[in-house]
């Protein structure tokens, strides 16, 4: 899943996301002060029916927001940020919705949204299903 941000949405996203020491170079981006923590949370965004152009959060139905870590490379000039951990919601004990983007967020409850994007597809979740991102899945052009 490829995804474009936009310069200002980038600023807002890097010190959240790293935290510590950055070092950039031409050819490397390199994080220091490695930790256990998430660097940010995912949340899912659900489009309630169809002729509505407003998204929120999923609630309720055993939702929370998953911790990711991210990963920056540099391929070919361009600089990407991916997930470097897999993304594992719990199963939904009730129907989700239309799950239309995703937000990062500073807080596992609450906080801000850093910024948030389209999925490449909907997906309509039902009690039952899992939504999983594999490592990799997520990933960001910047």
């Amino acid at each position: 899943m490829k995804l474009k941000i936009k310069r200002r949405e980038l600023l807002k996203l890097i010190p959240a996301i790293m935290g510590g020491t950055v070092i950039l170079s031409a050819d490397t981006i390199e994080r220091k002060d490695l930790t256990v923590e998430p660097d940010c949370y995912v949340g899912l965004l659900e489009k309630p029916g169809f002729v509505s152009c407003k998204t929120h959060e999923v609630k309720g139905g055993s939702y929370i927001r998953q911790g990711v870590k991210w990963k920056f490379a540099i391929t070919g000039g361009e600089c990407k940020l991916y997930n470097i951990t897999e993304i594992s919601f719990p199963t939904a004990t009730t129907a989700w919705g239309l799950l239309t983007q995703f937000a990062l967020y500073n807080k596992l409850v609450g906080g801000v949204s850093l910024f948030k994007n389209t999925l490449n597809k909907a997906w309509f979740i039902q009690a039952t299903d899992t939504v999983r991102f594999l490592p990799g899945d997520l990933i960001i052009n910047l």
